[in-house]
């Protein structure tokens, strides 16, 4: 078997060699990197003067044995066996990494994805890809057989032996298989992508017409609020001019804010009194009648009349006092009682022209109820 000496650098810097047996120079390379796993290989040497080496050939791809005598020259020619085609061997070899490509020195032509790179992954692919990762490219050296490997990024860049440093370009069927796999996840990254940007866009479109929605529901909302608000005050200067506190609308408009404040809460006061009156006299549905249907034929100048003087929310529930003398519900009466001392407490707290106010409101507003109040006081008397 023939004999090489390696030369390498250790990492300290020194420089130191070793002799290996080995069937070829790119065996040989391989068992010294794997008796000095952490040094620089420099350069190899064939210490026989004839030896027989195993090489591939460049021009018929054959791994061929070849006996070569250097007759102590340091290159020497031998025709293949195979094919007879002149193989050219040199005795030391320089071991060089990352030498500049250029035109005239690279071997080969740049590679270029066909048919066979963009098809469908077949089975066998997928098998081969347990085995060999498809992000690493590998193929044979055309010049001294060593296999080679580069990443996926780099597959079209020119690589460099290094063994005989022979700049070449990756052959495109050394990476067929490759291709399909690659470009199948690559298809599949790119669908997911599209999804997620289209998930995206309409999760932003759906946002933007809630927003807008939300927008548009405020916008109504506060449109209703102002009409209800428009119409509160309407409702309230009616029930002004309606009560006779003002003779005109113009009187009404010329009113100051706390006094429209003052009718507004008096407005406020008899629909609380109303809502108790009714929860004592307990007939809602004649109550409610009389309110919708017993304006025009109970108001007038006599109820009135009828109405003044201090304590009138008193007059009215003492009349629906004396009526509850009639009803058998001990809790009924008790809830009569009590509607009568708090409002008692309320008009306490009212001078008499704010009383006054409350009474043409009330008479106004819910003339039925005066009406019922009255009789019921007449009766009790």
């Amino acid at each position: 078997m023939p004999r090489f000496r390696v030369y390498f650098r250790r990492p300290h810097g020194i420089d130191e060699e070793t002799t290996i047996e080995a069937v070829s120079f790119p065996a040989a390379l391989s068992a010294a990197r794997k008796q000095v796993p952490h040094a620089a290989f420099l350069r190899i040497t064939m210490l026989d003067d004839r030896a027989l080496v195993r090489v591939r050939c460049a021009y018929c791809h054959l791994h061929v044995d070849v006996d070569v005598v250097w007759n102590g020259l340091s290159e020497a020619k031998v025709p293949c066996p195979s094919c007879g085609a002149g193989l050219k061997f040199k005795r030391q070899r320089i071991i060089r990494k990352g030498e500049p490509a250029t035109a005239k020195s690279v071997y080969g032509h740049a590679p270029v994805e066909g048919i066979e790179h963009t098809r469908q992954p077949s089975h066998l692919d997928h098998l081969r890809a347990i085995h060999a990762s498809p992000f690493t490219v590998s193929w044979l050296c055309p010049s001294c057989g060593l296999r080679i490997e580069c990443t996926w990024p780099e597959r079209f860049d020119a690589q460099t032996c290094p063994i005989c440093a022979t700049l070449q370009y990756i052959p495109s069927q050394a990476f067929t298989w490759n291709s399909r796999l690659m470009h199948r996840r690559e298809d599949r990254i790119k669908k997911v992508k599209d999804a997620i940007q289209a998930n995206q866009a309409e999760y932003e479109r759906r946002a933007k017409i809630a927003r807008e929605r939300d927008k548009r529901a405020r916008e109504q909302e506060k449109r209703d609020r102002e009409r209800q608000q428009l119409a509160a005050l309407a409702k309230i200067k009616d029930t002004a001019l309606g009560a006779g506190l003002v003779a005109t609308a113009a009187d009404y408009d010329a009113l100051s804010h706390s006094e429209r404040k003052i009718i507004s809460d008096l407005c406020d006061l008899s629909d609380a009194l109303r809502d108790d009156l009714i929860s004592a006299v307990g007939n809602n549905a004649v109550a409610e009648k009389g309110v919708a249907y017993g304006r025009p034929a109970a108001a007038g100048a006599s109820v009135l009349a009828f109405l003044n003087g201090y304590g009138w929310a008193g007059l009215a529930l003492g009349a629906a006092s004396a009526g509850a003398r009639l009803i058998s519900n001990d809790w009924k009466k008790a809830k009569v009682a009590e509607y009568r001392a708090k409002w008692m407490n309320i008009m306490s707290q009212l001078d008499a022209e704010q009383i006054n106010c409350f009474t043409r409101i009330f008479s106004y507003k819910y003339p039925a109820l005066t009406s019922i109040a009255t009789d019921m006081q007449r009766l009790s008397d």
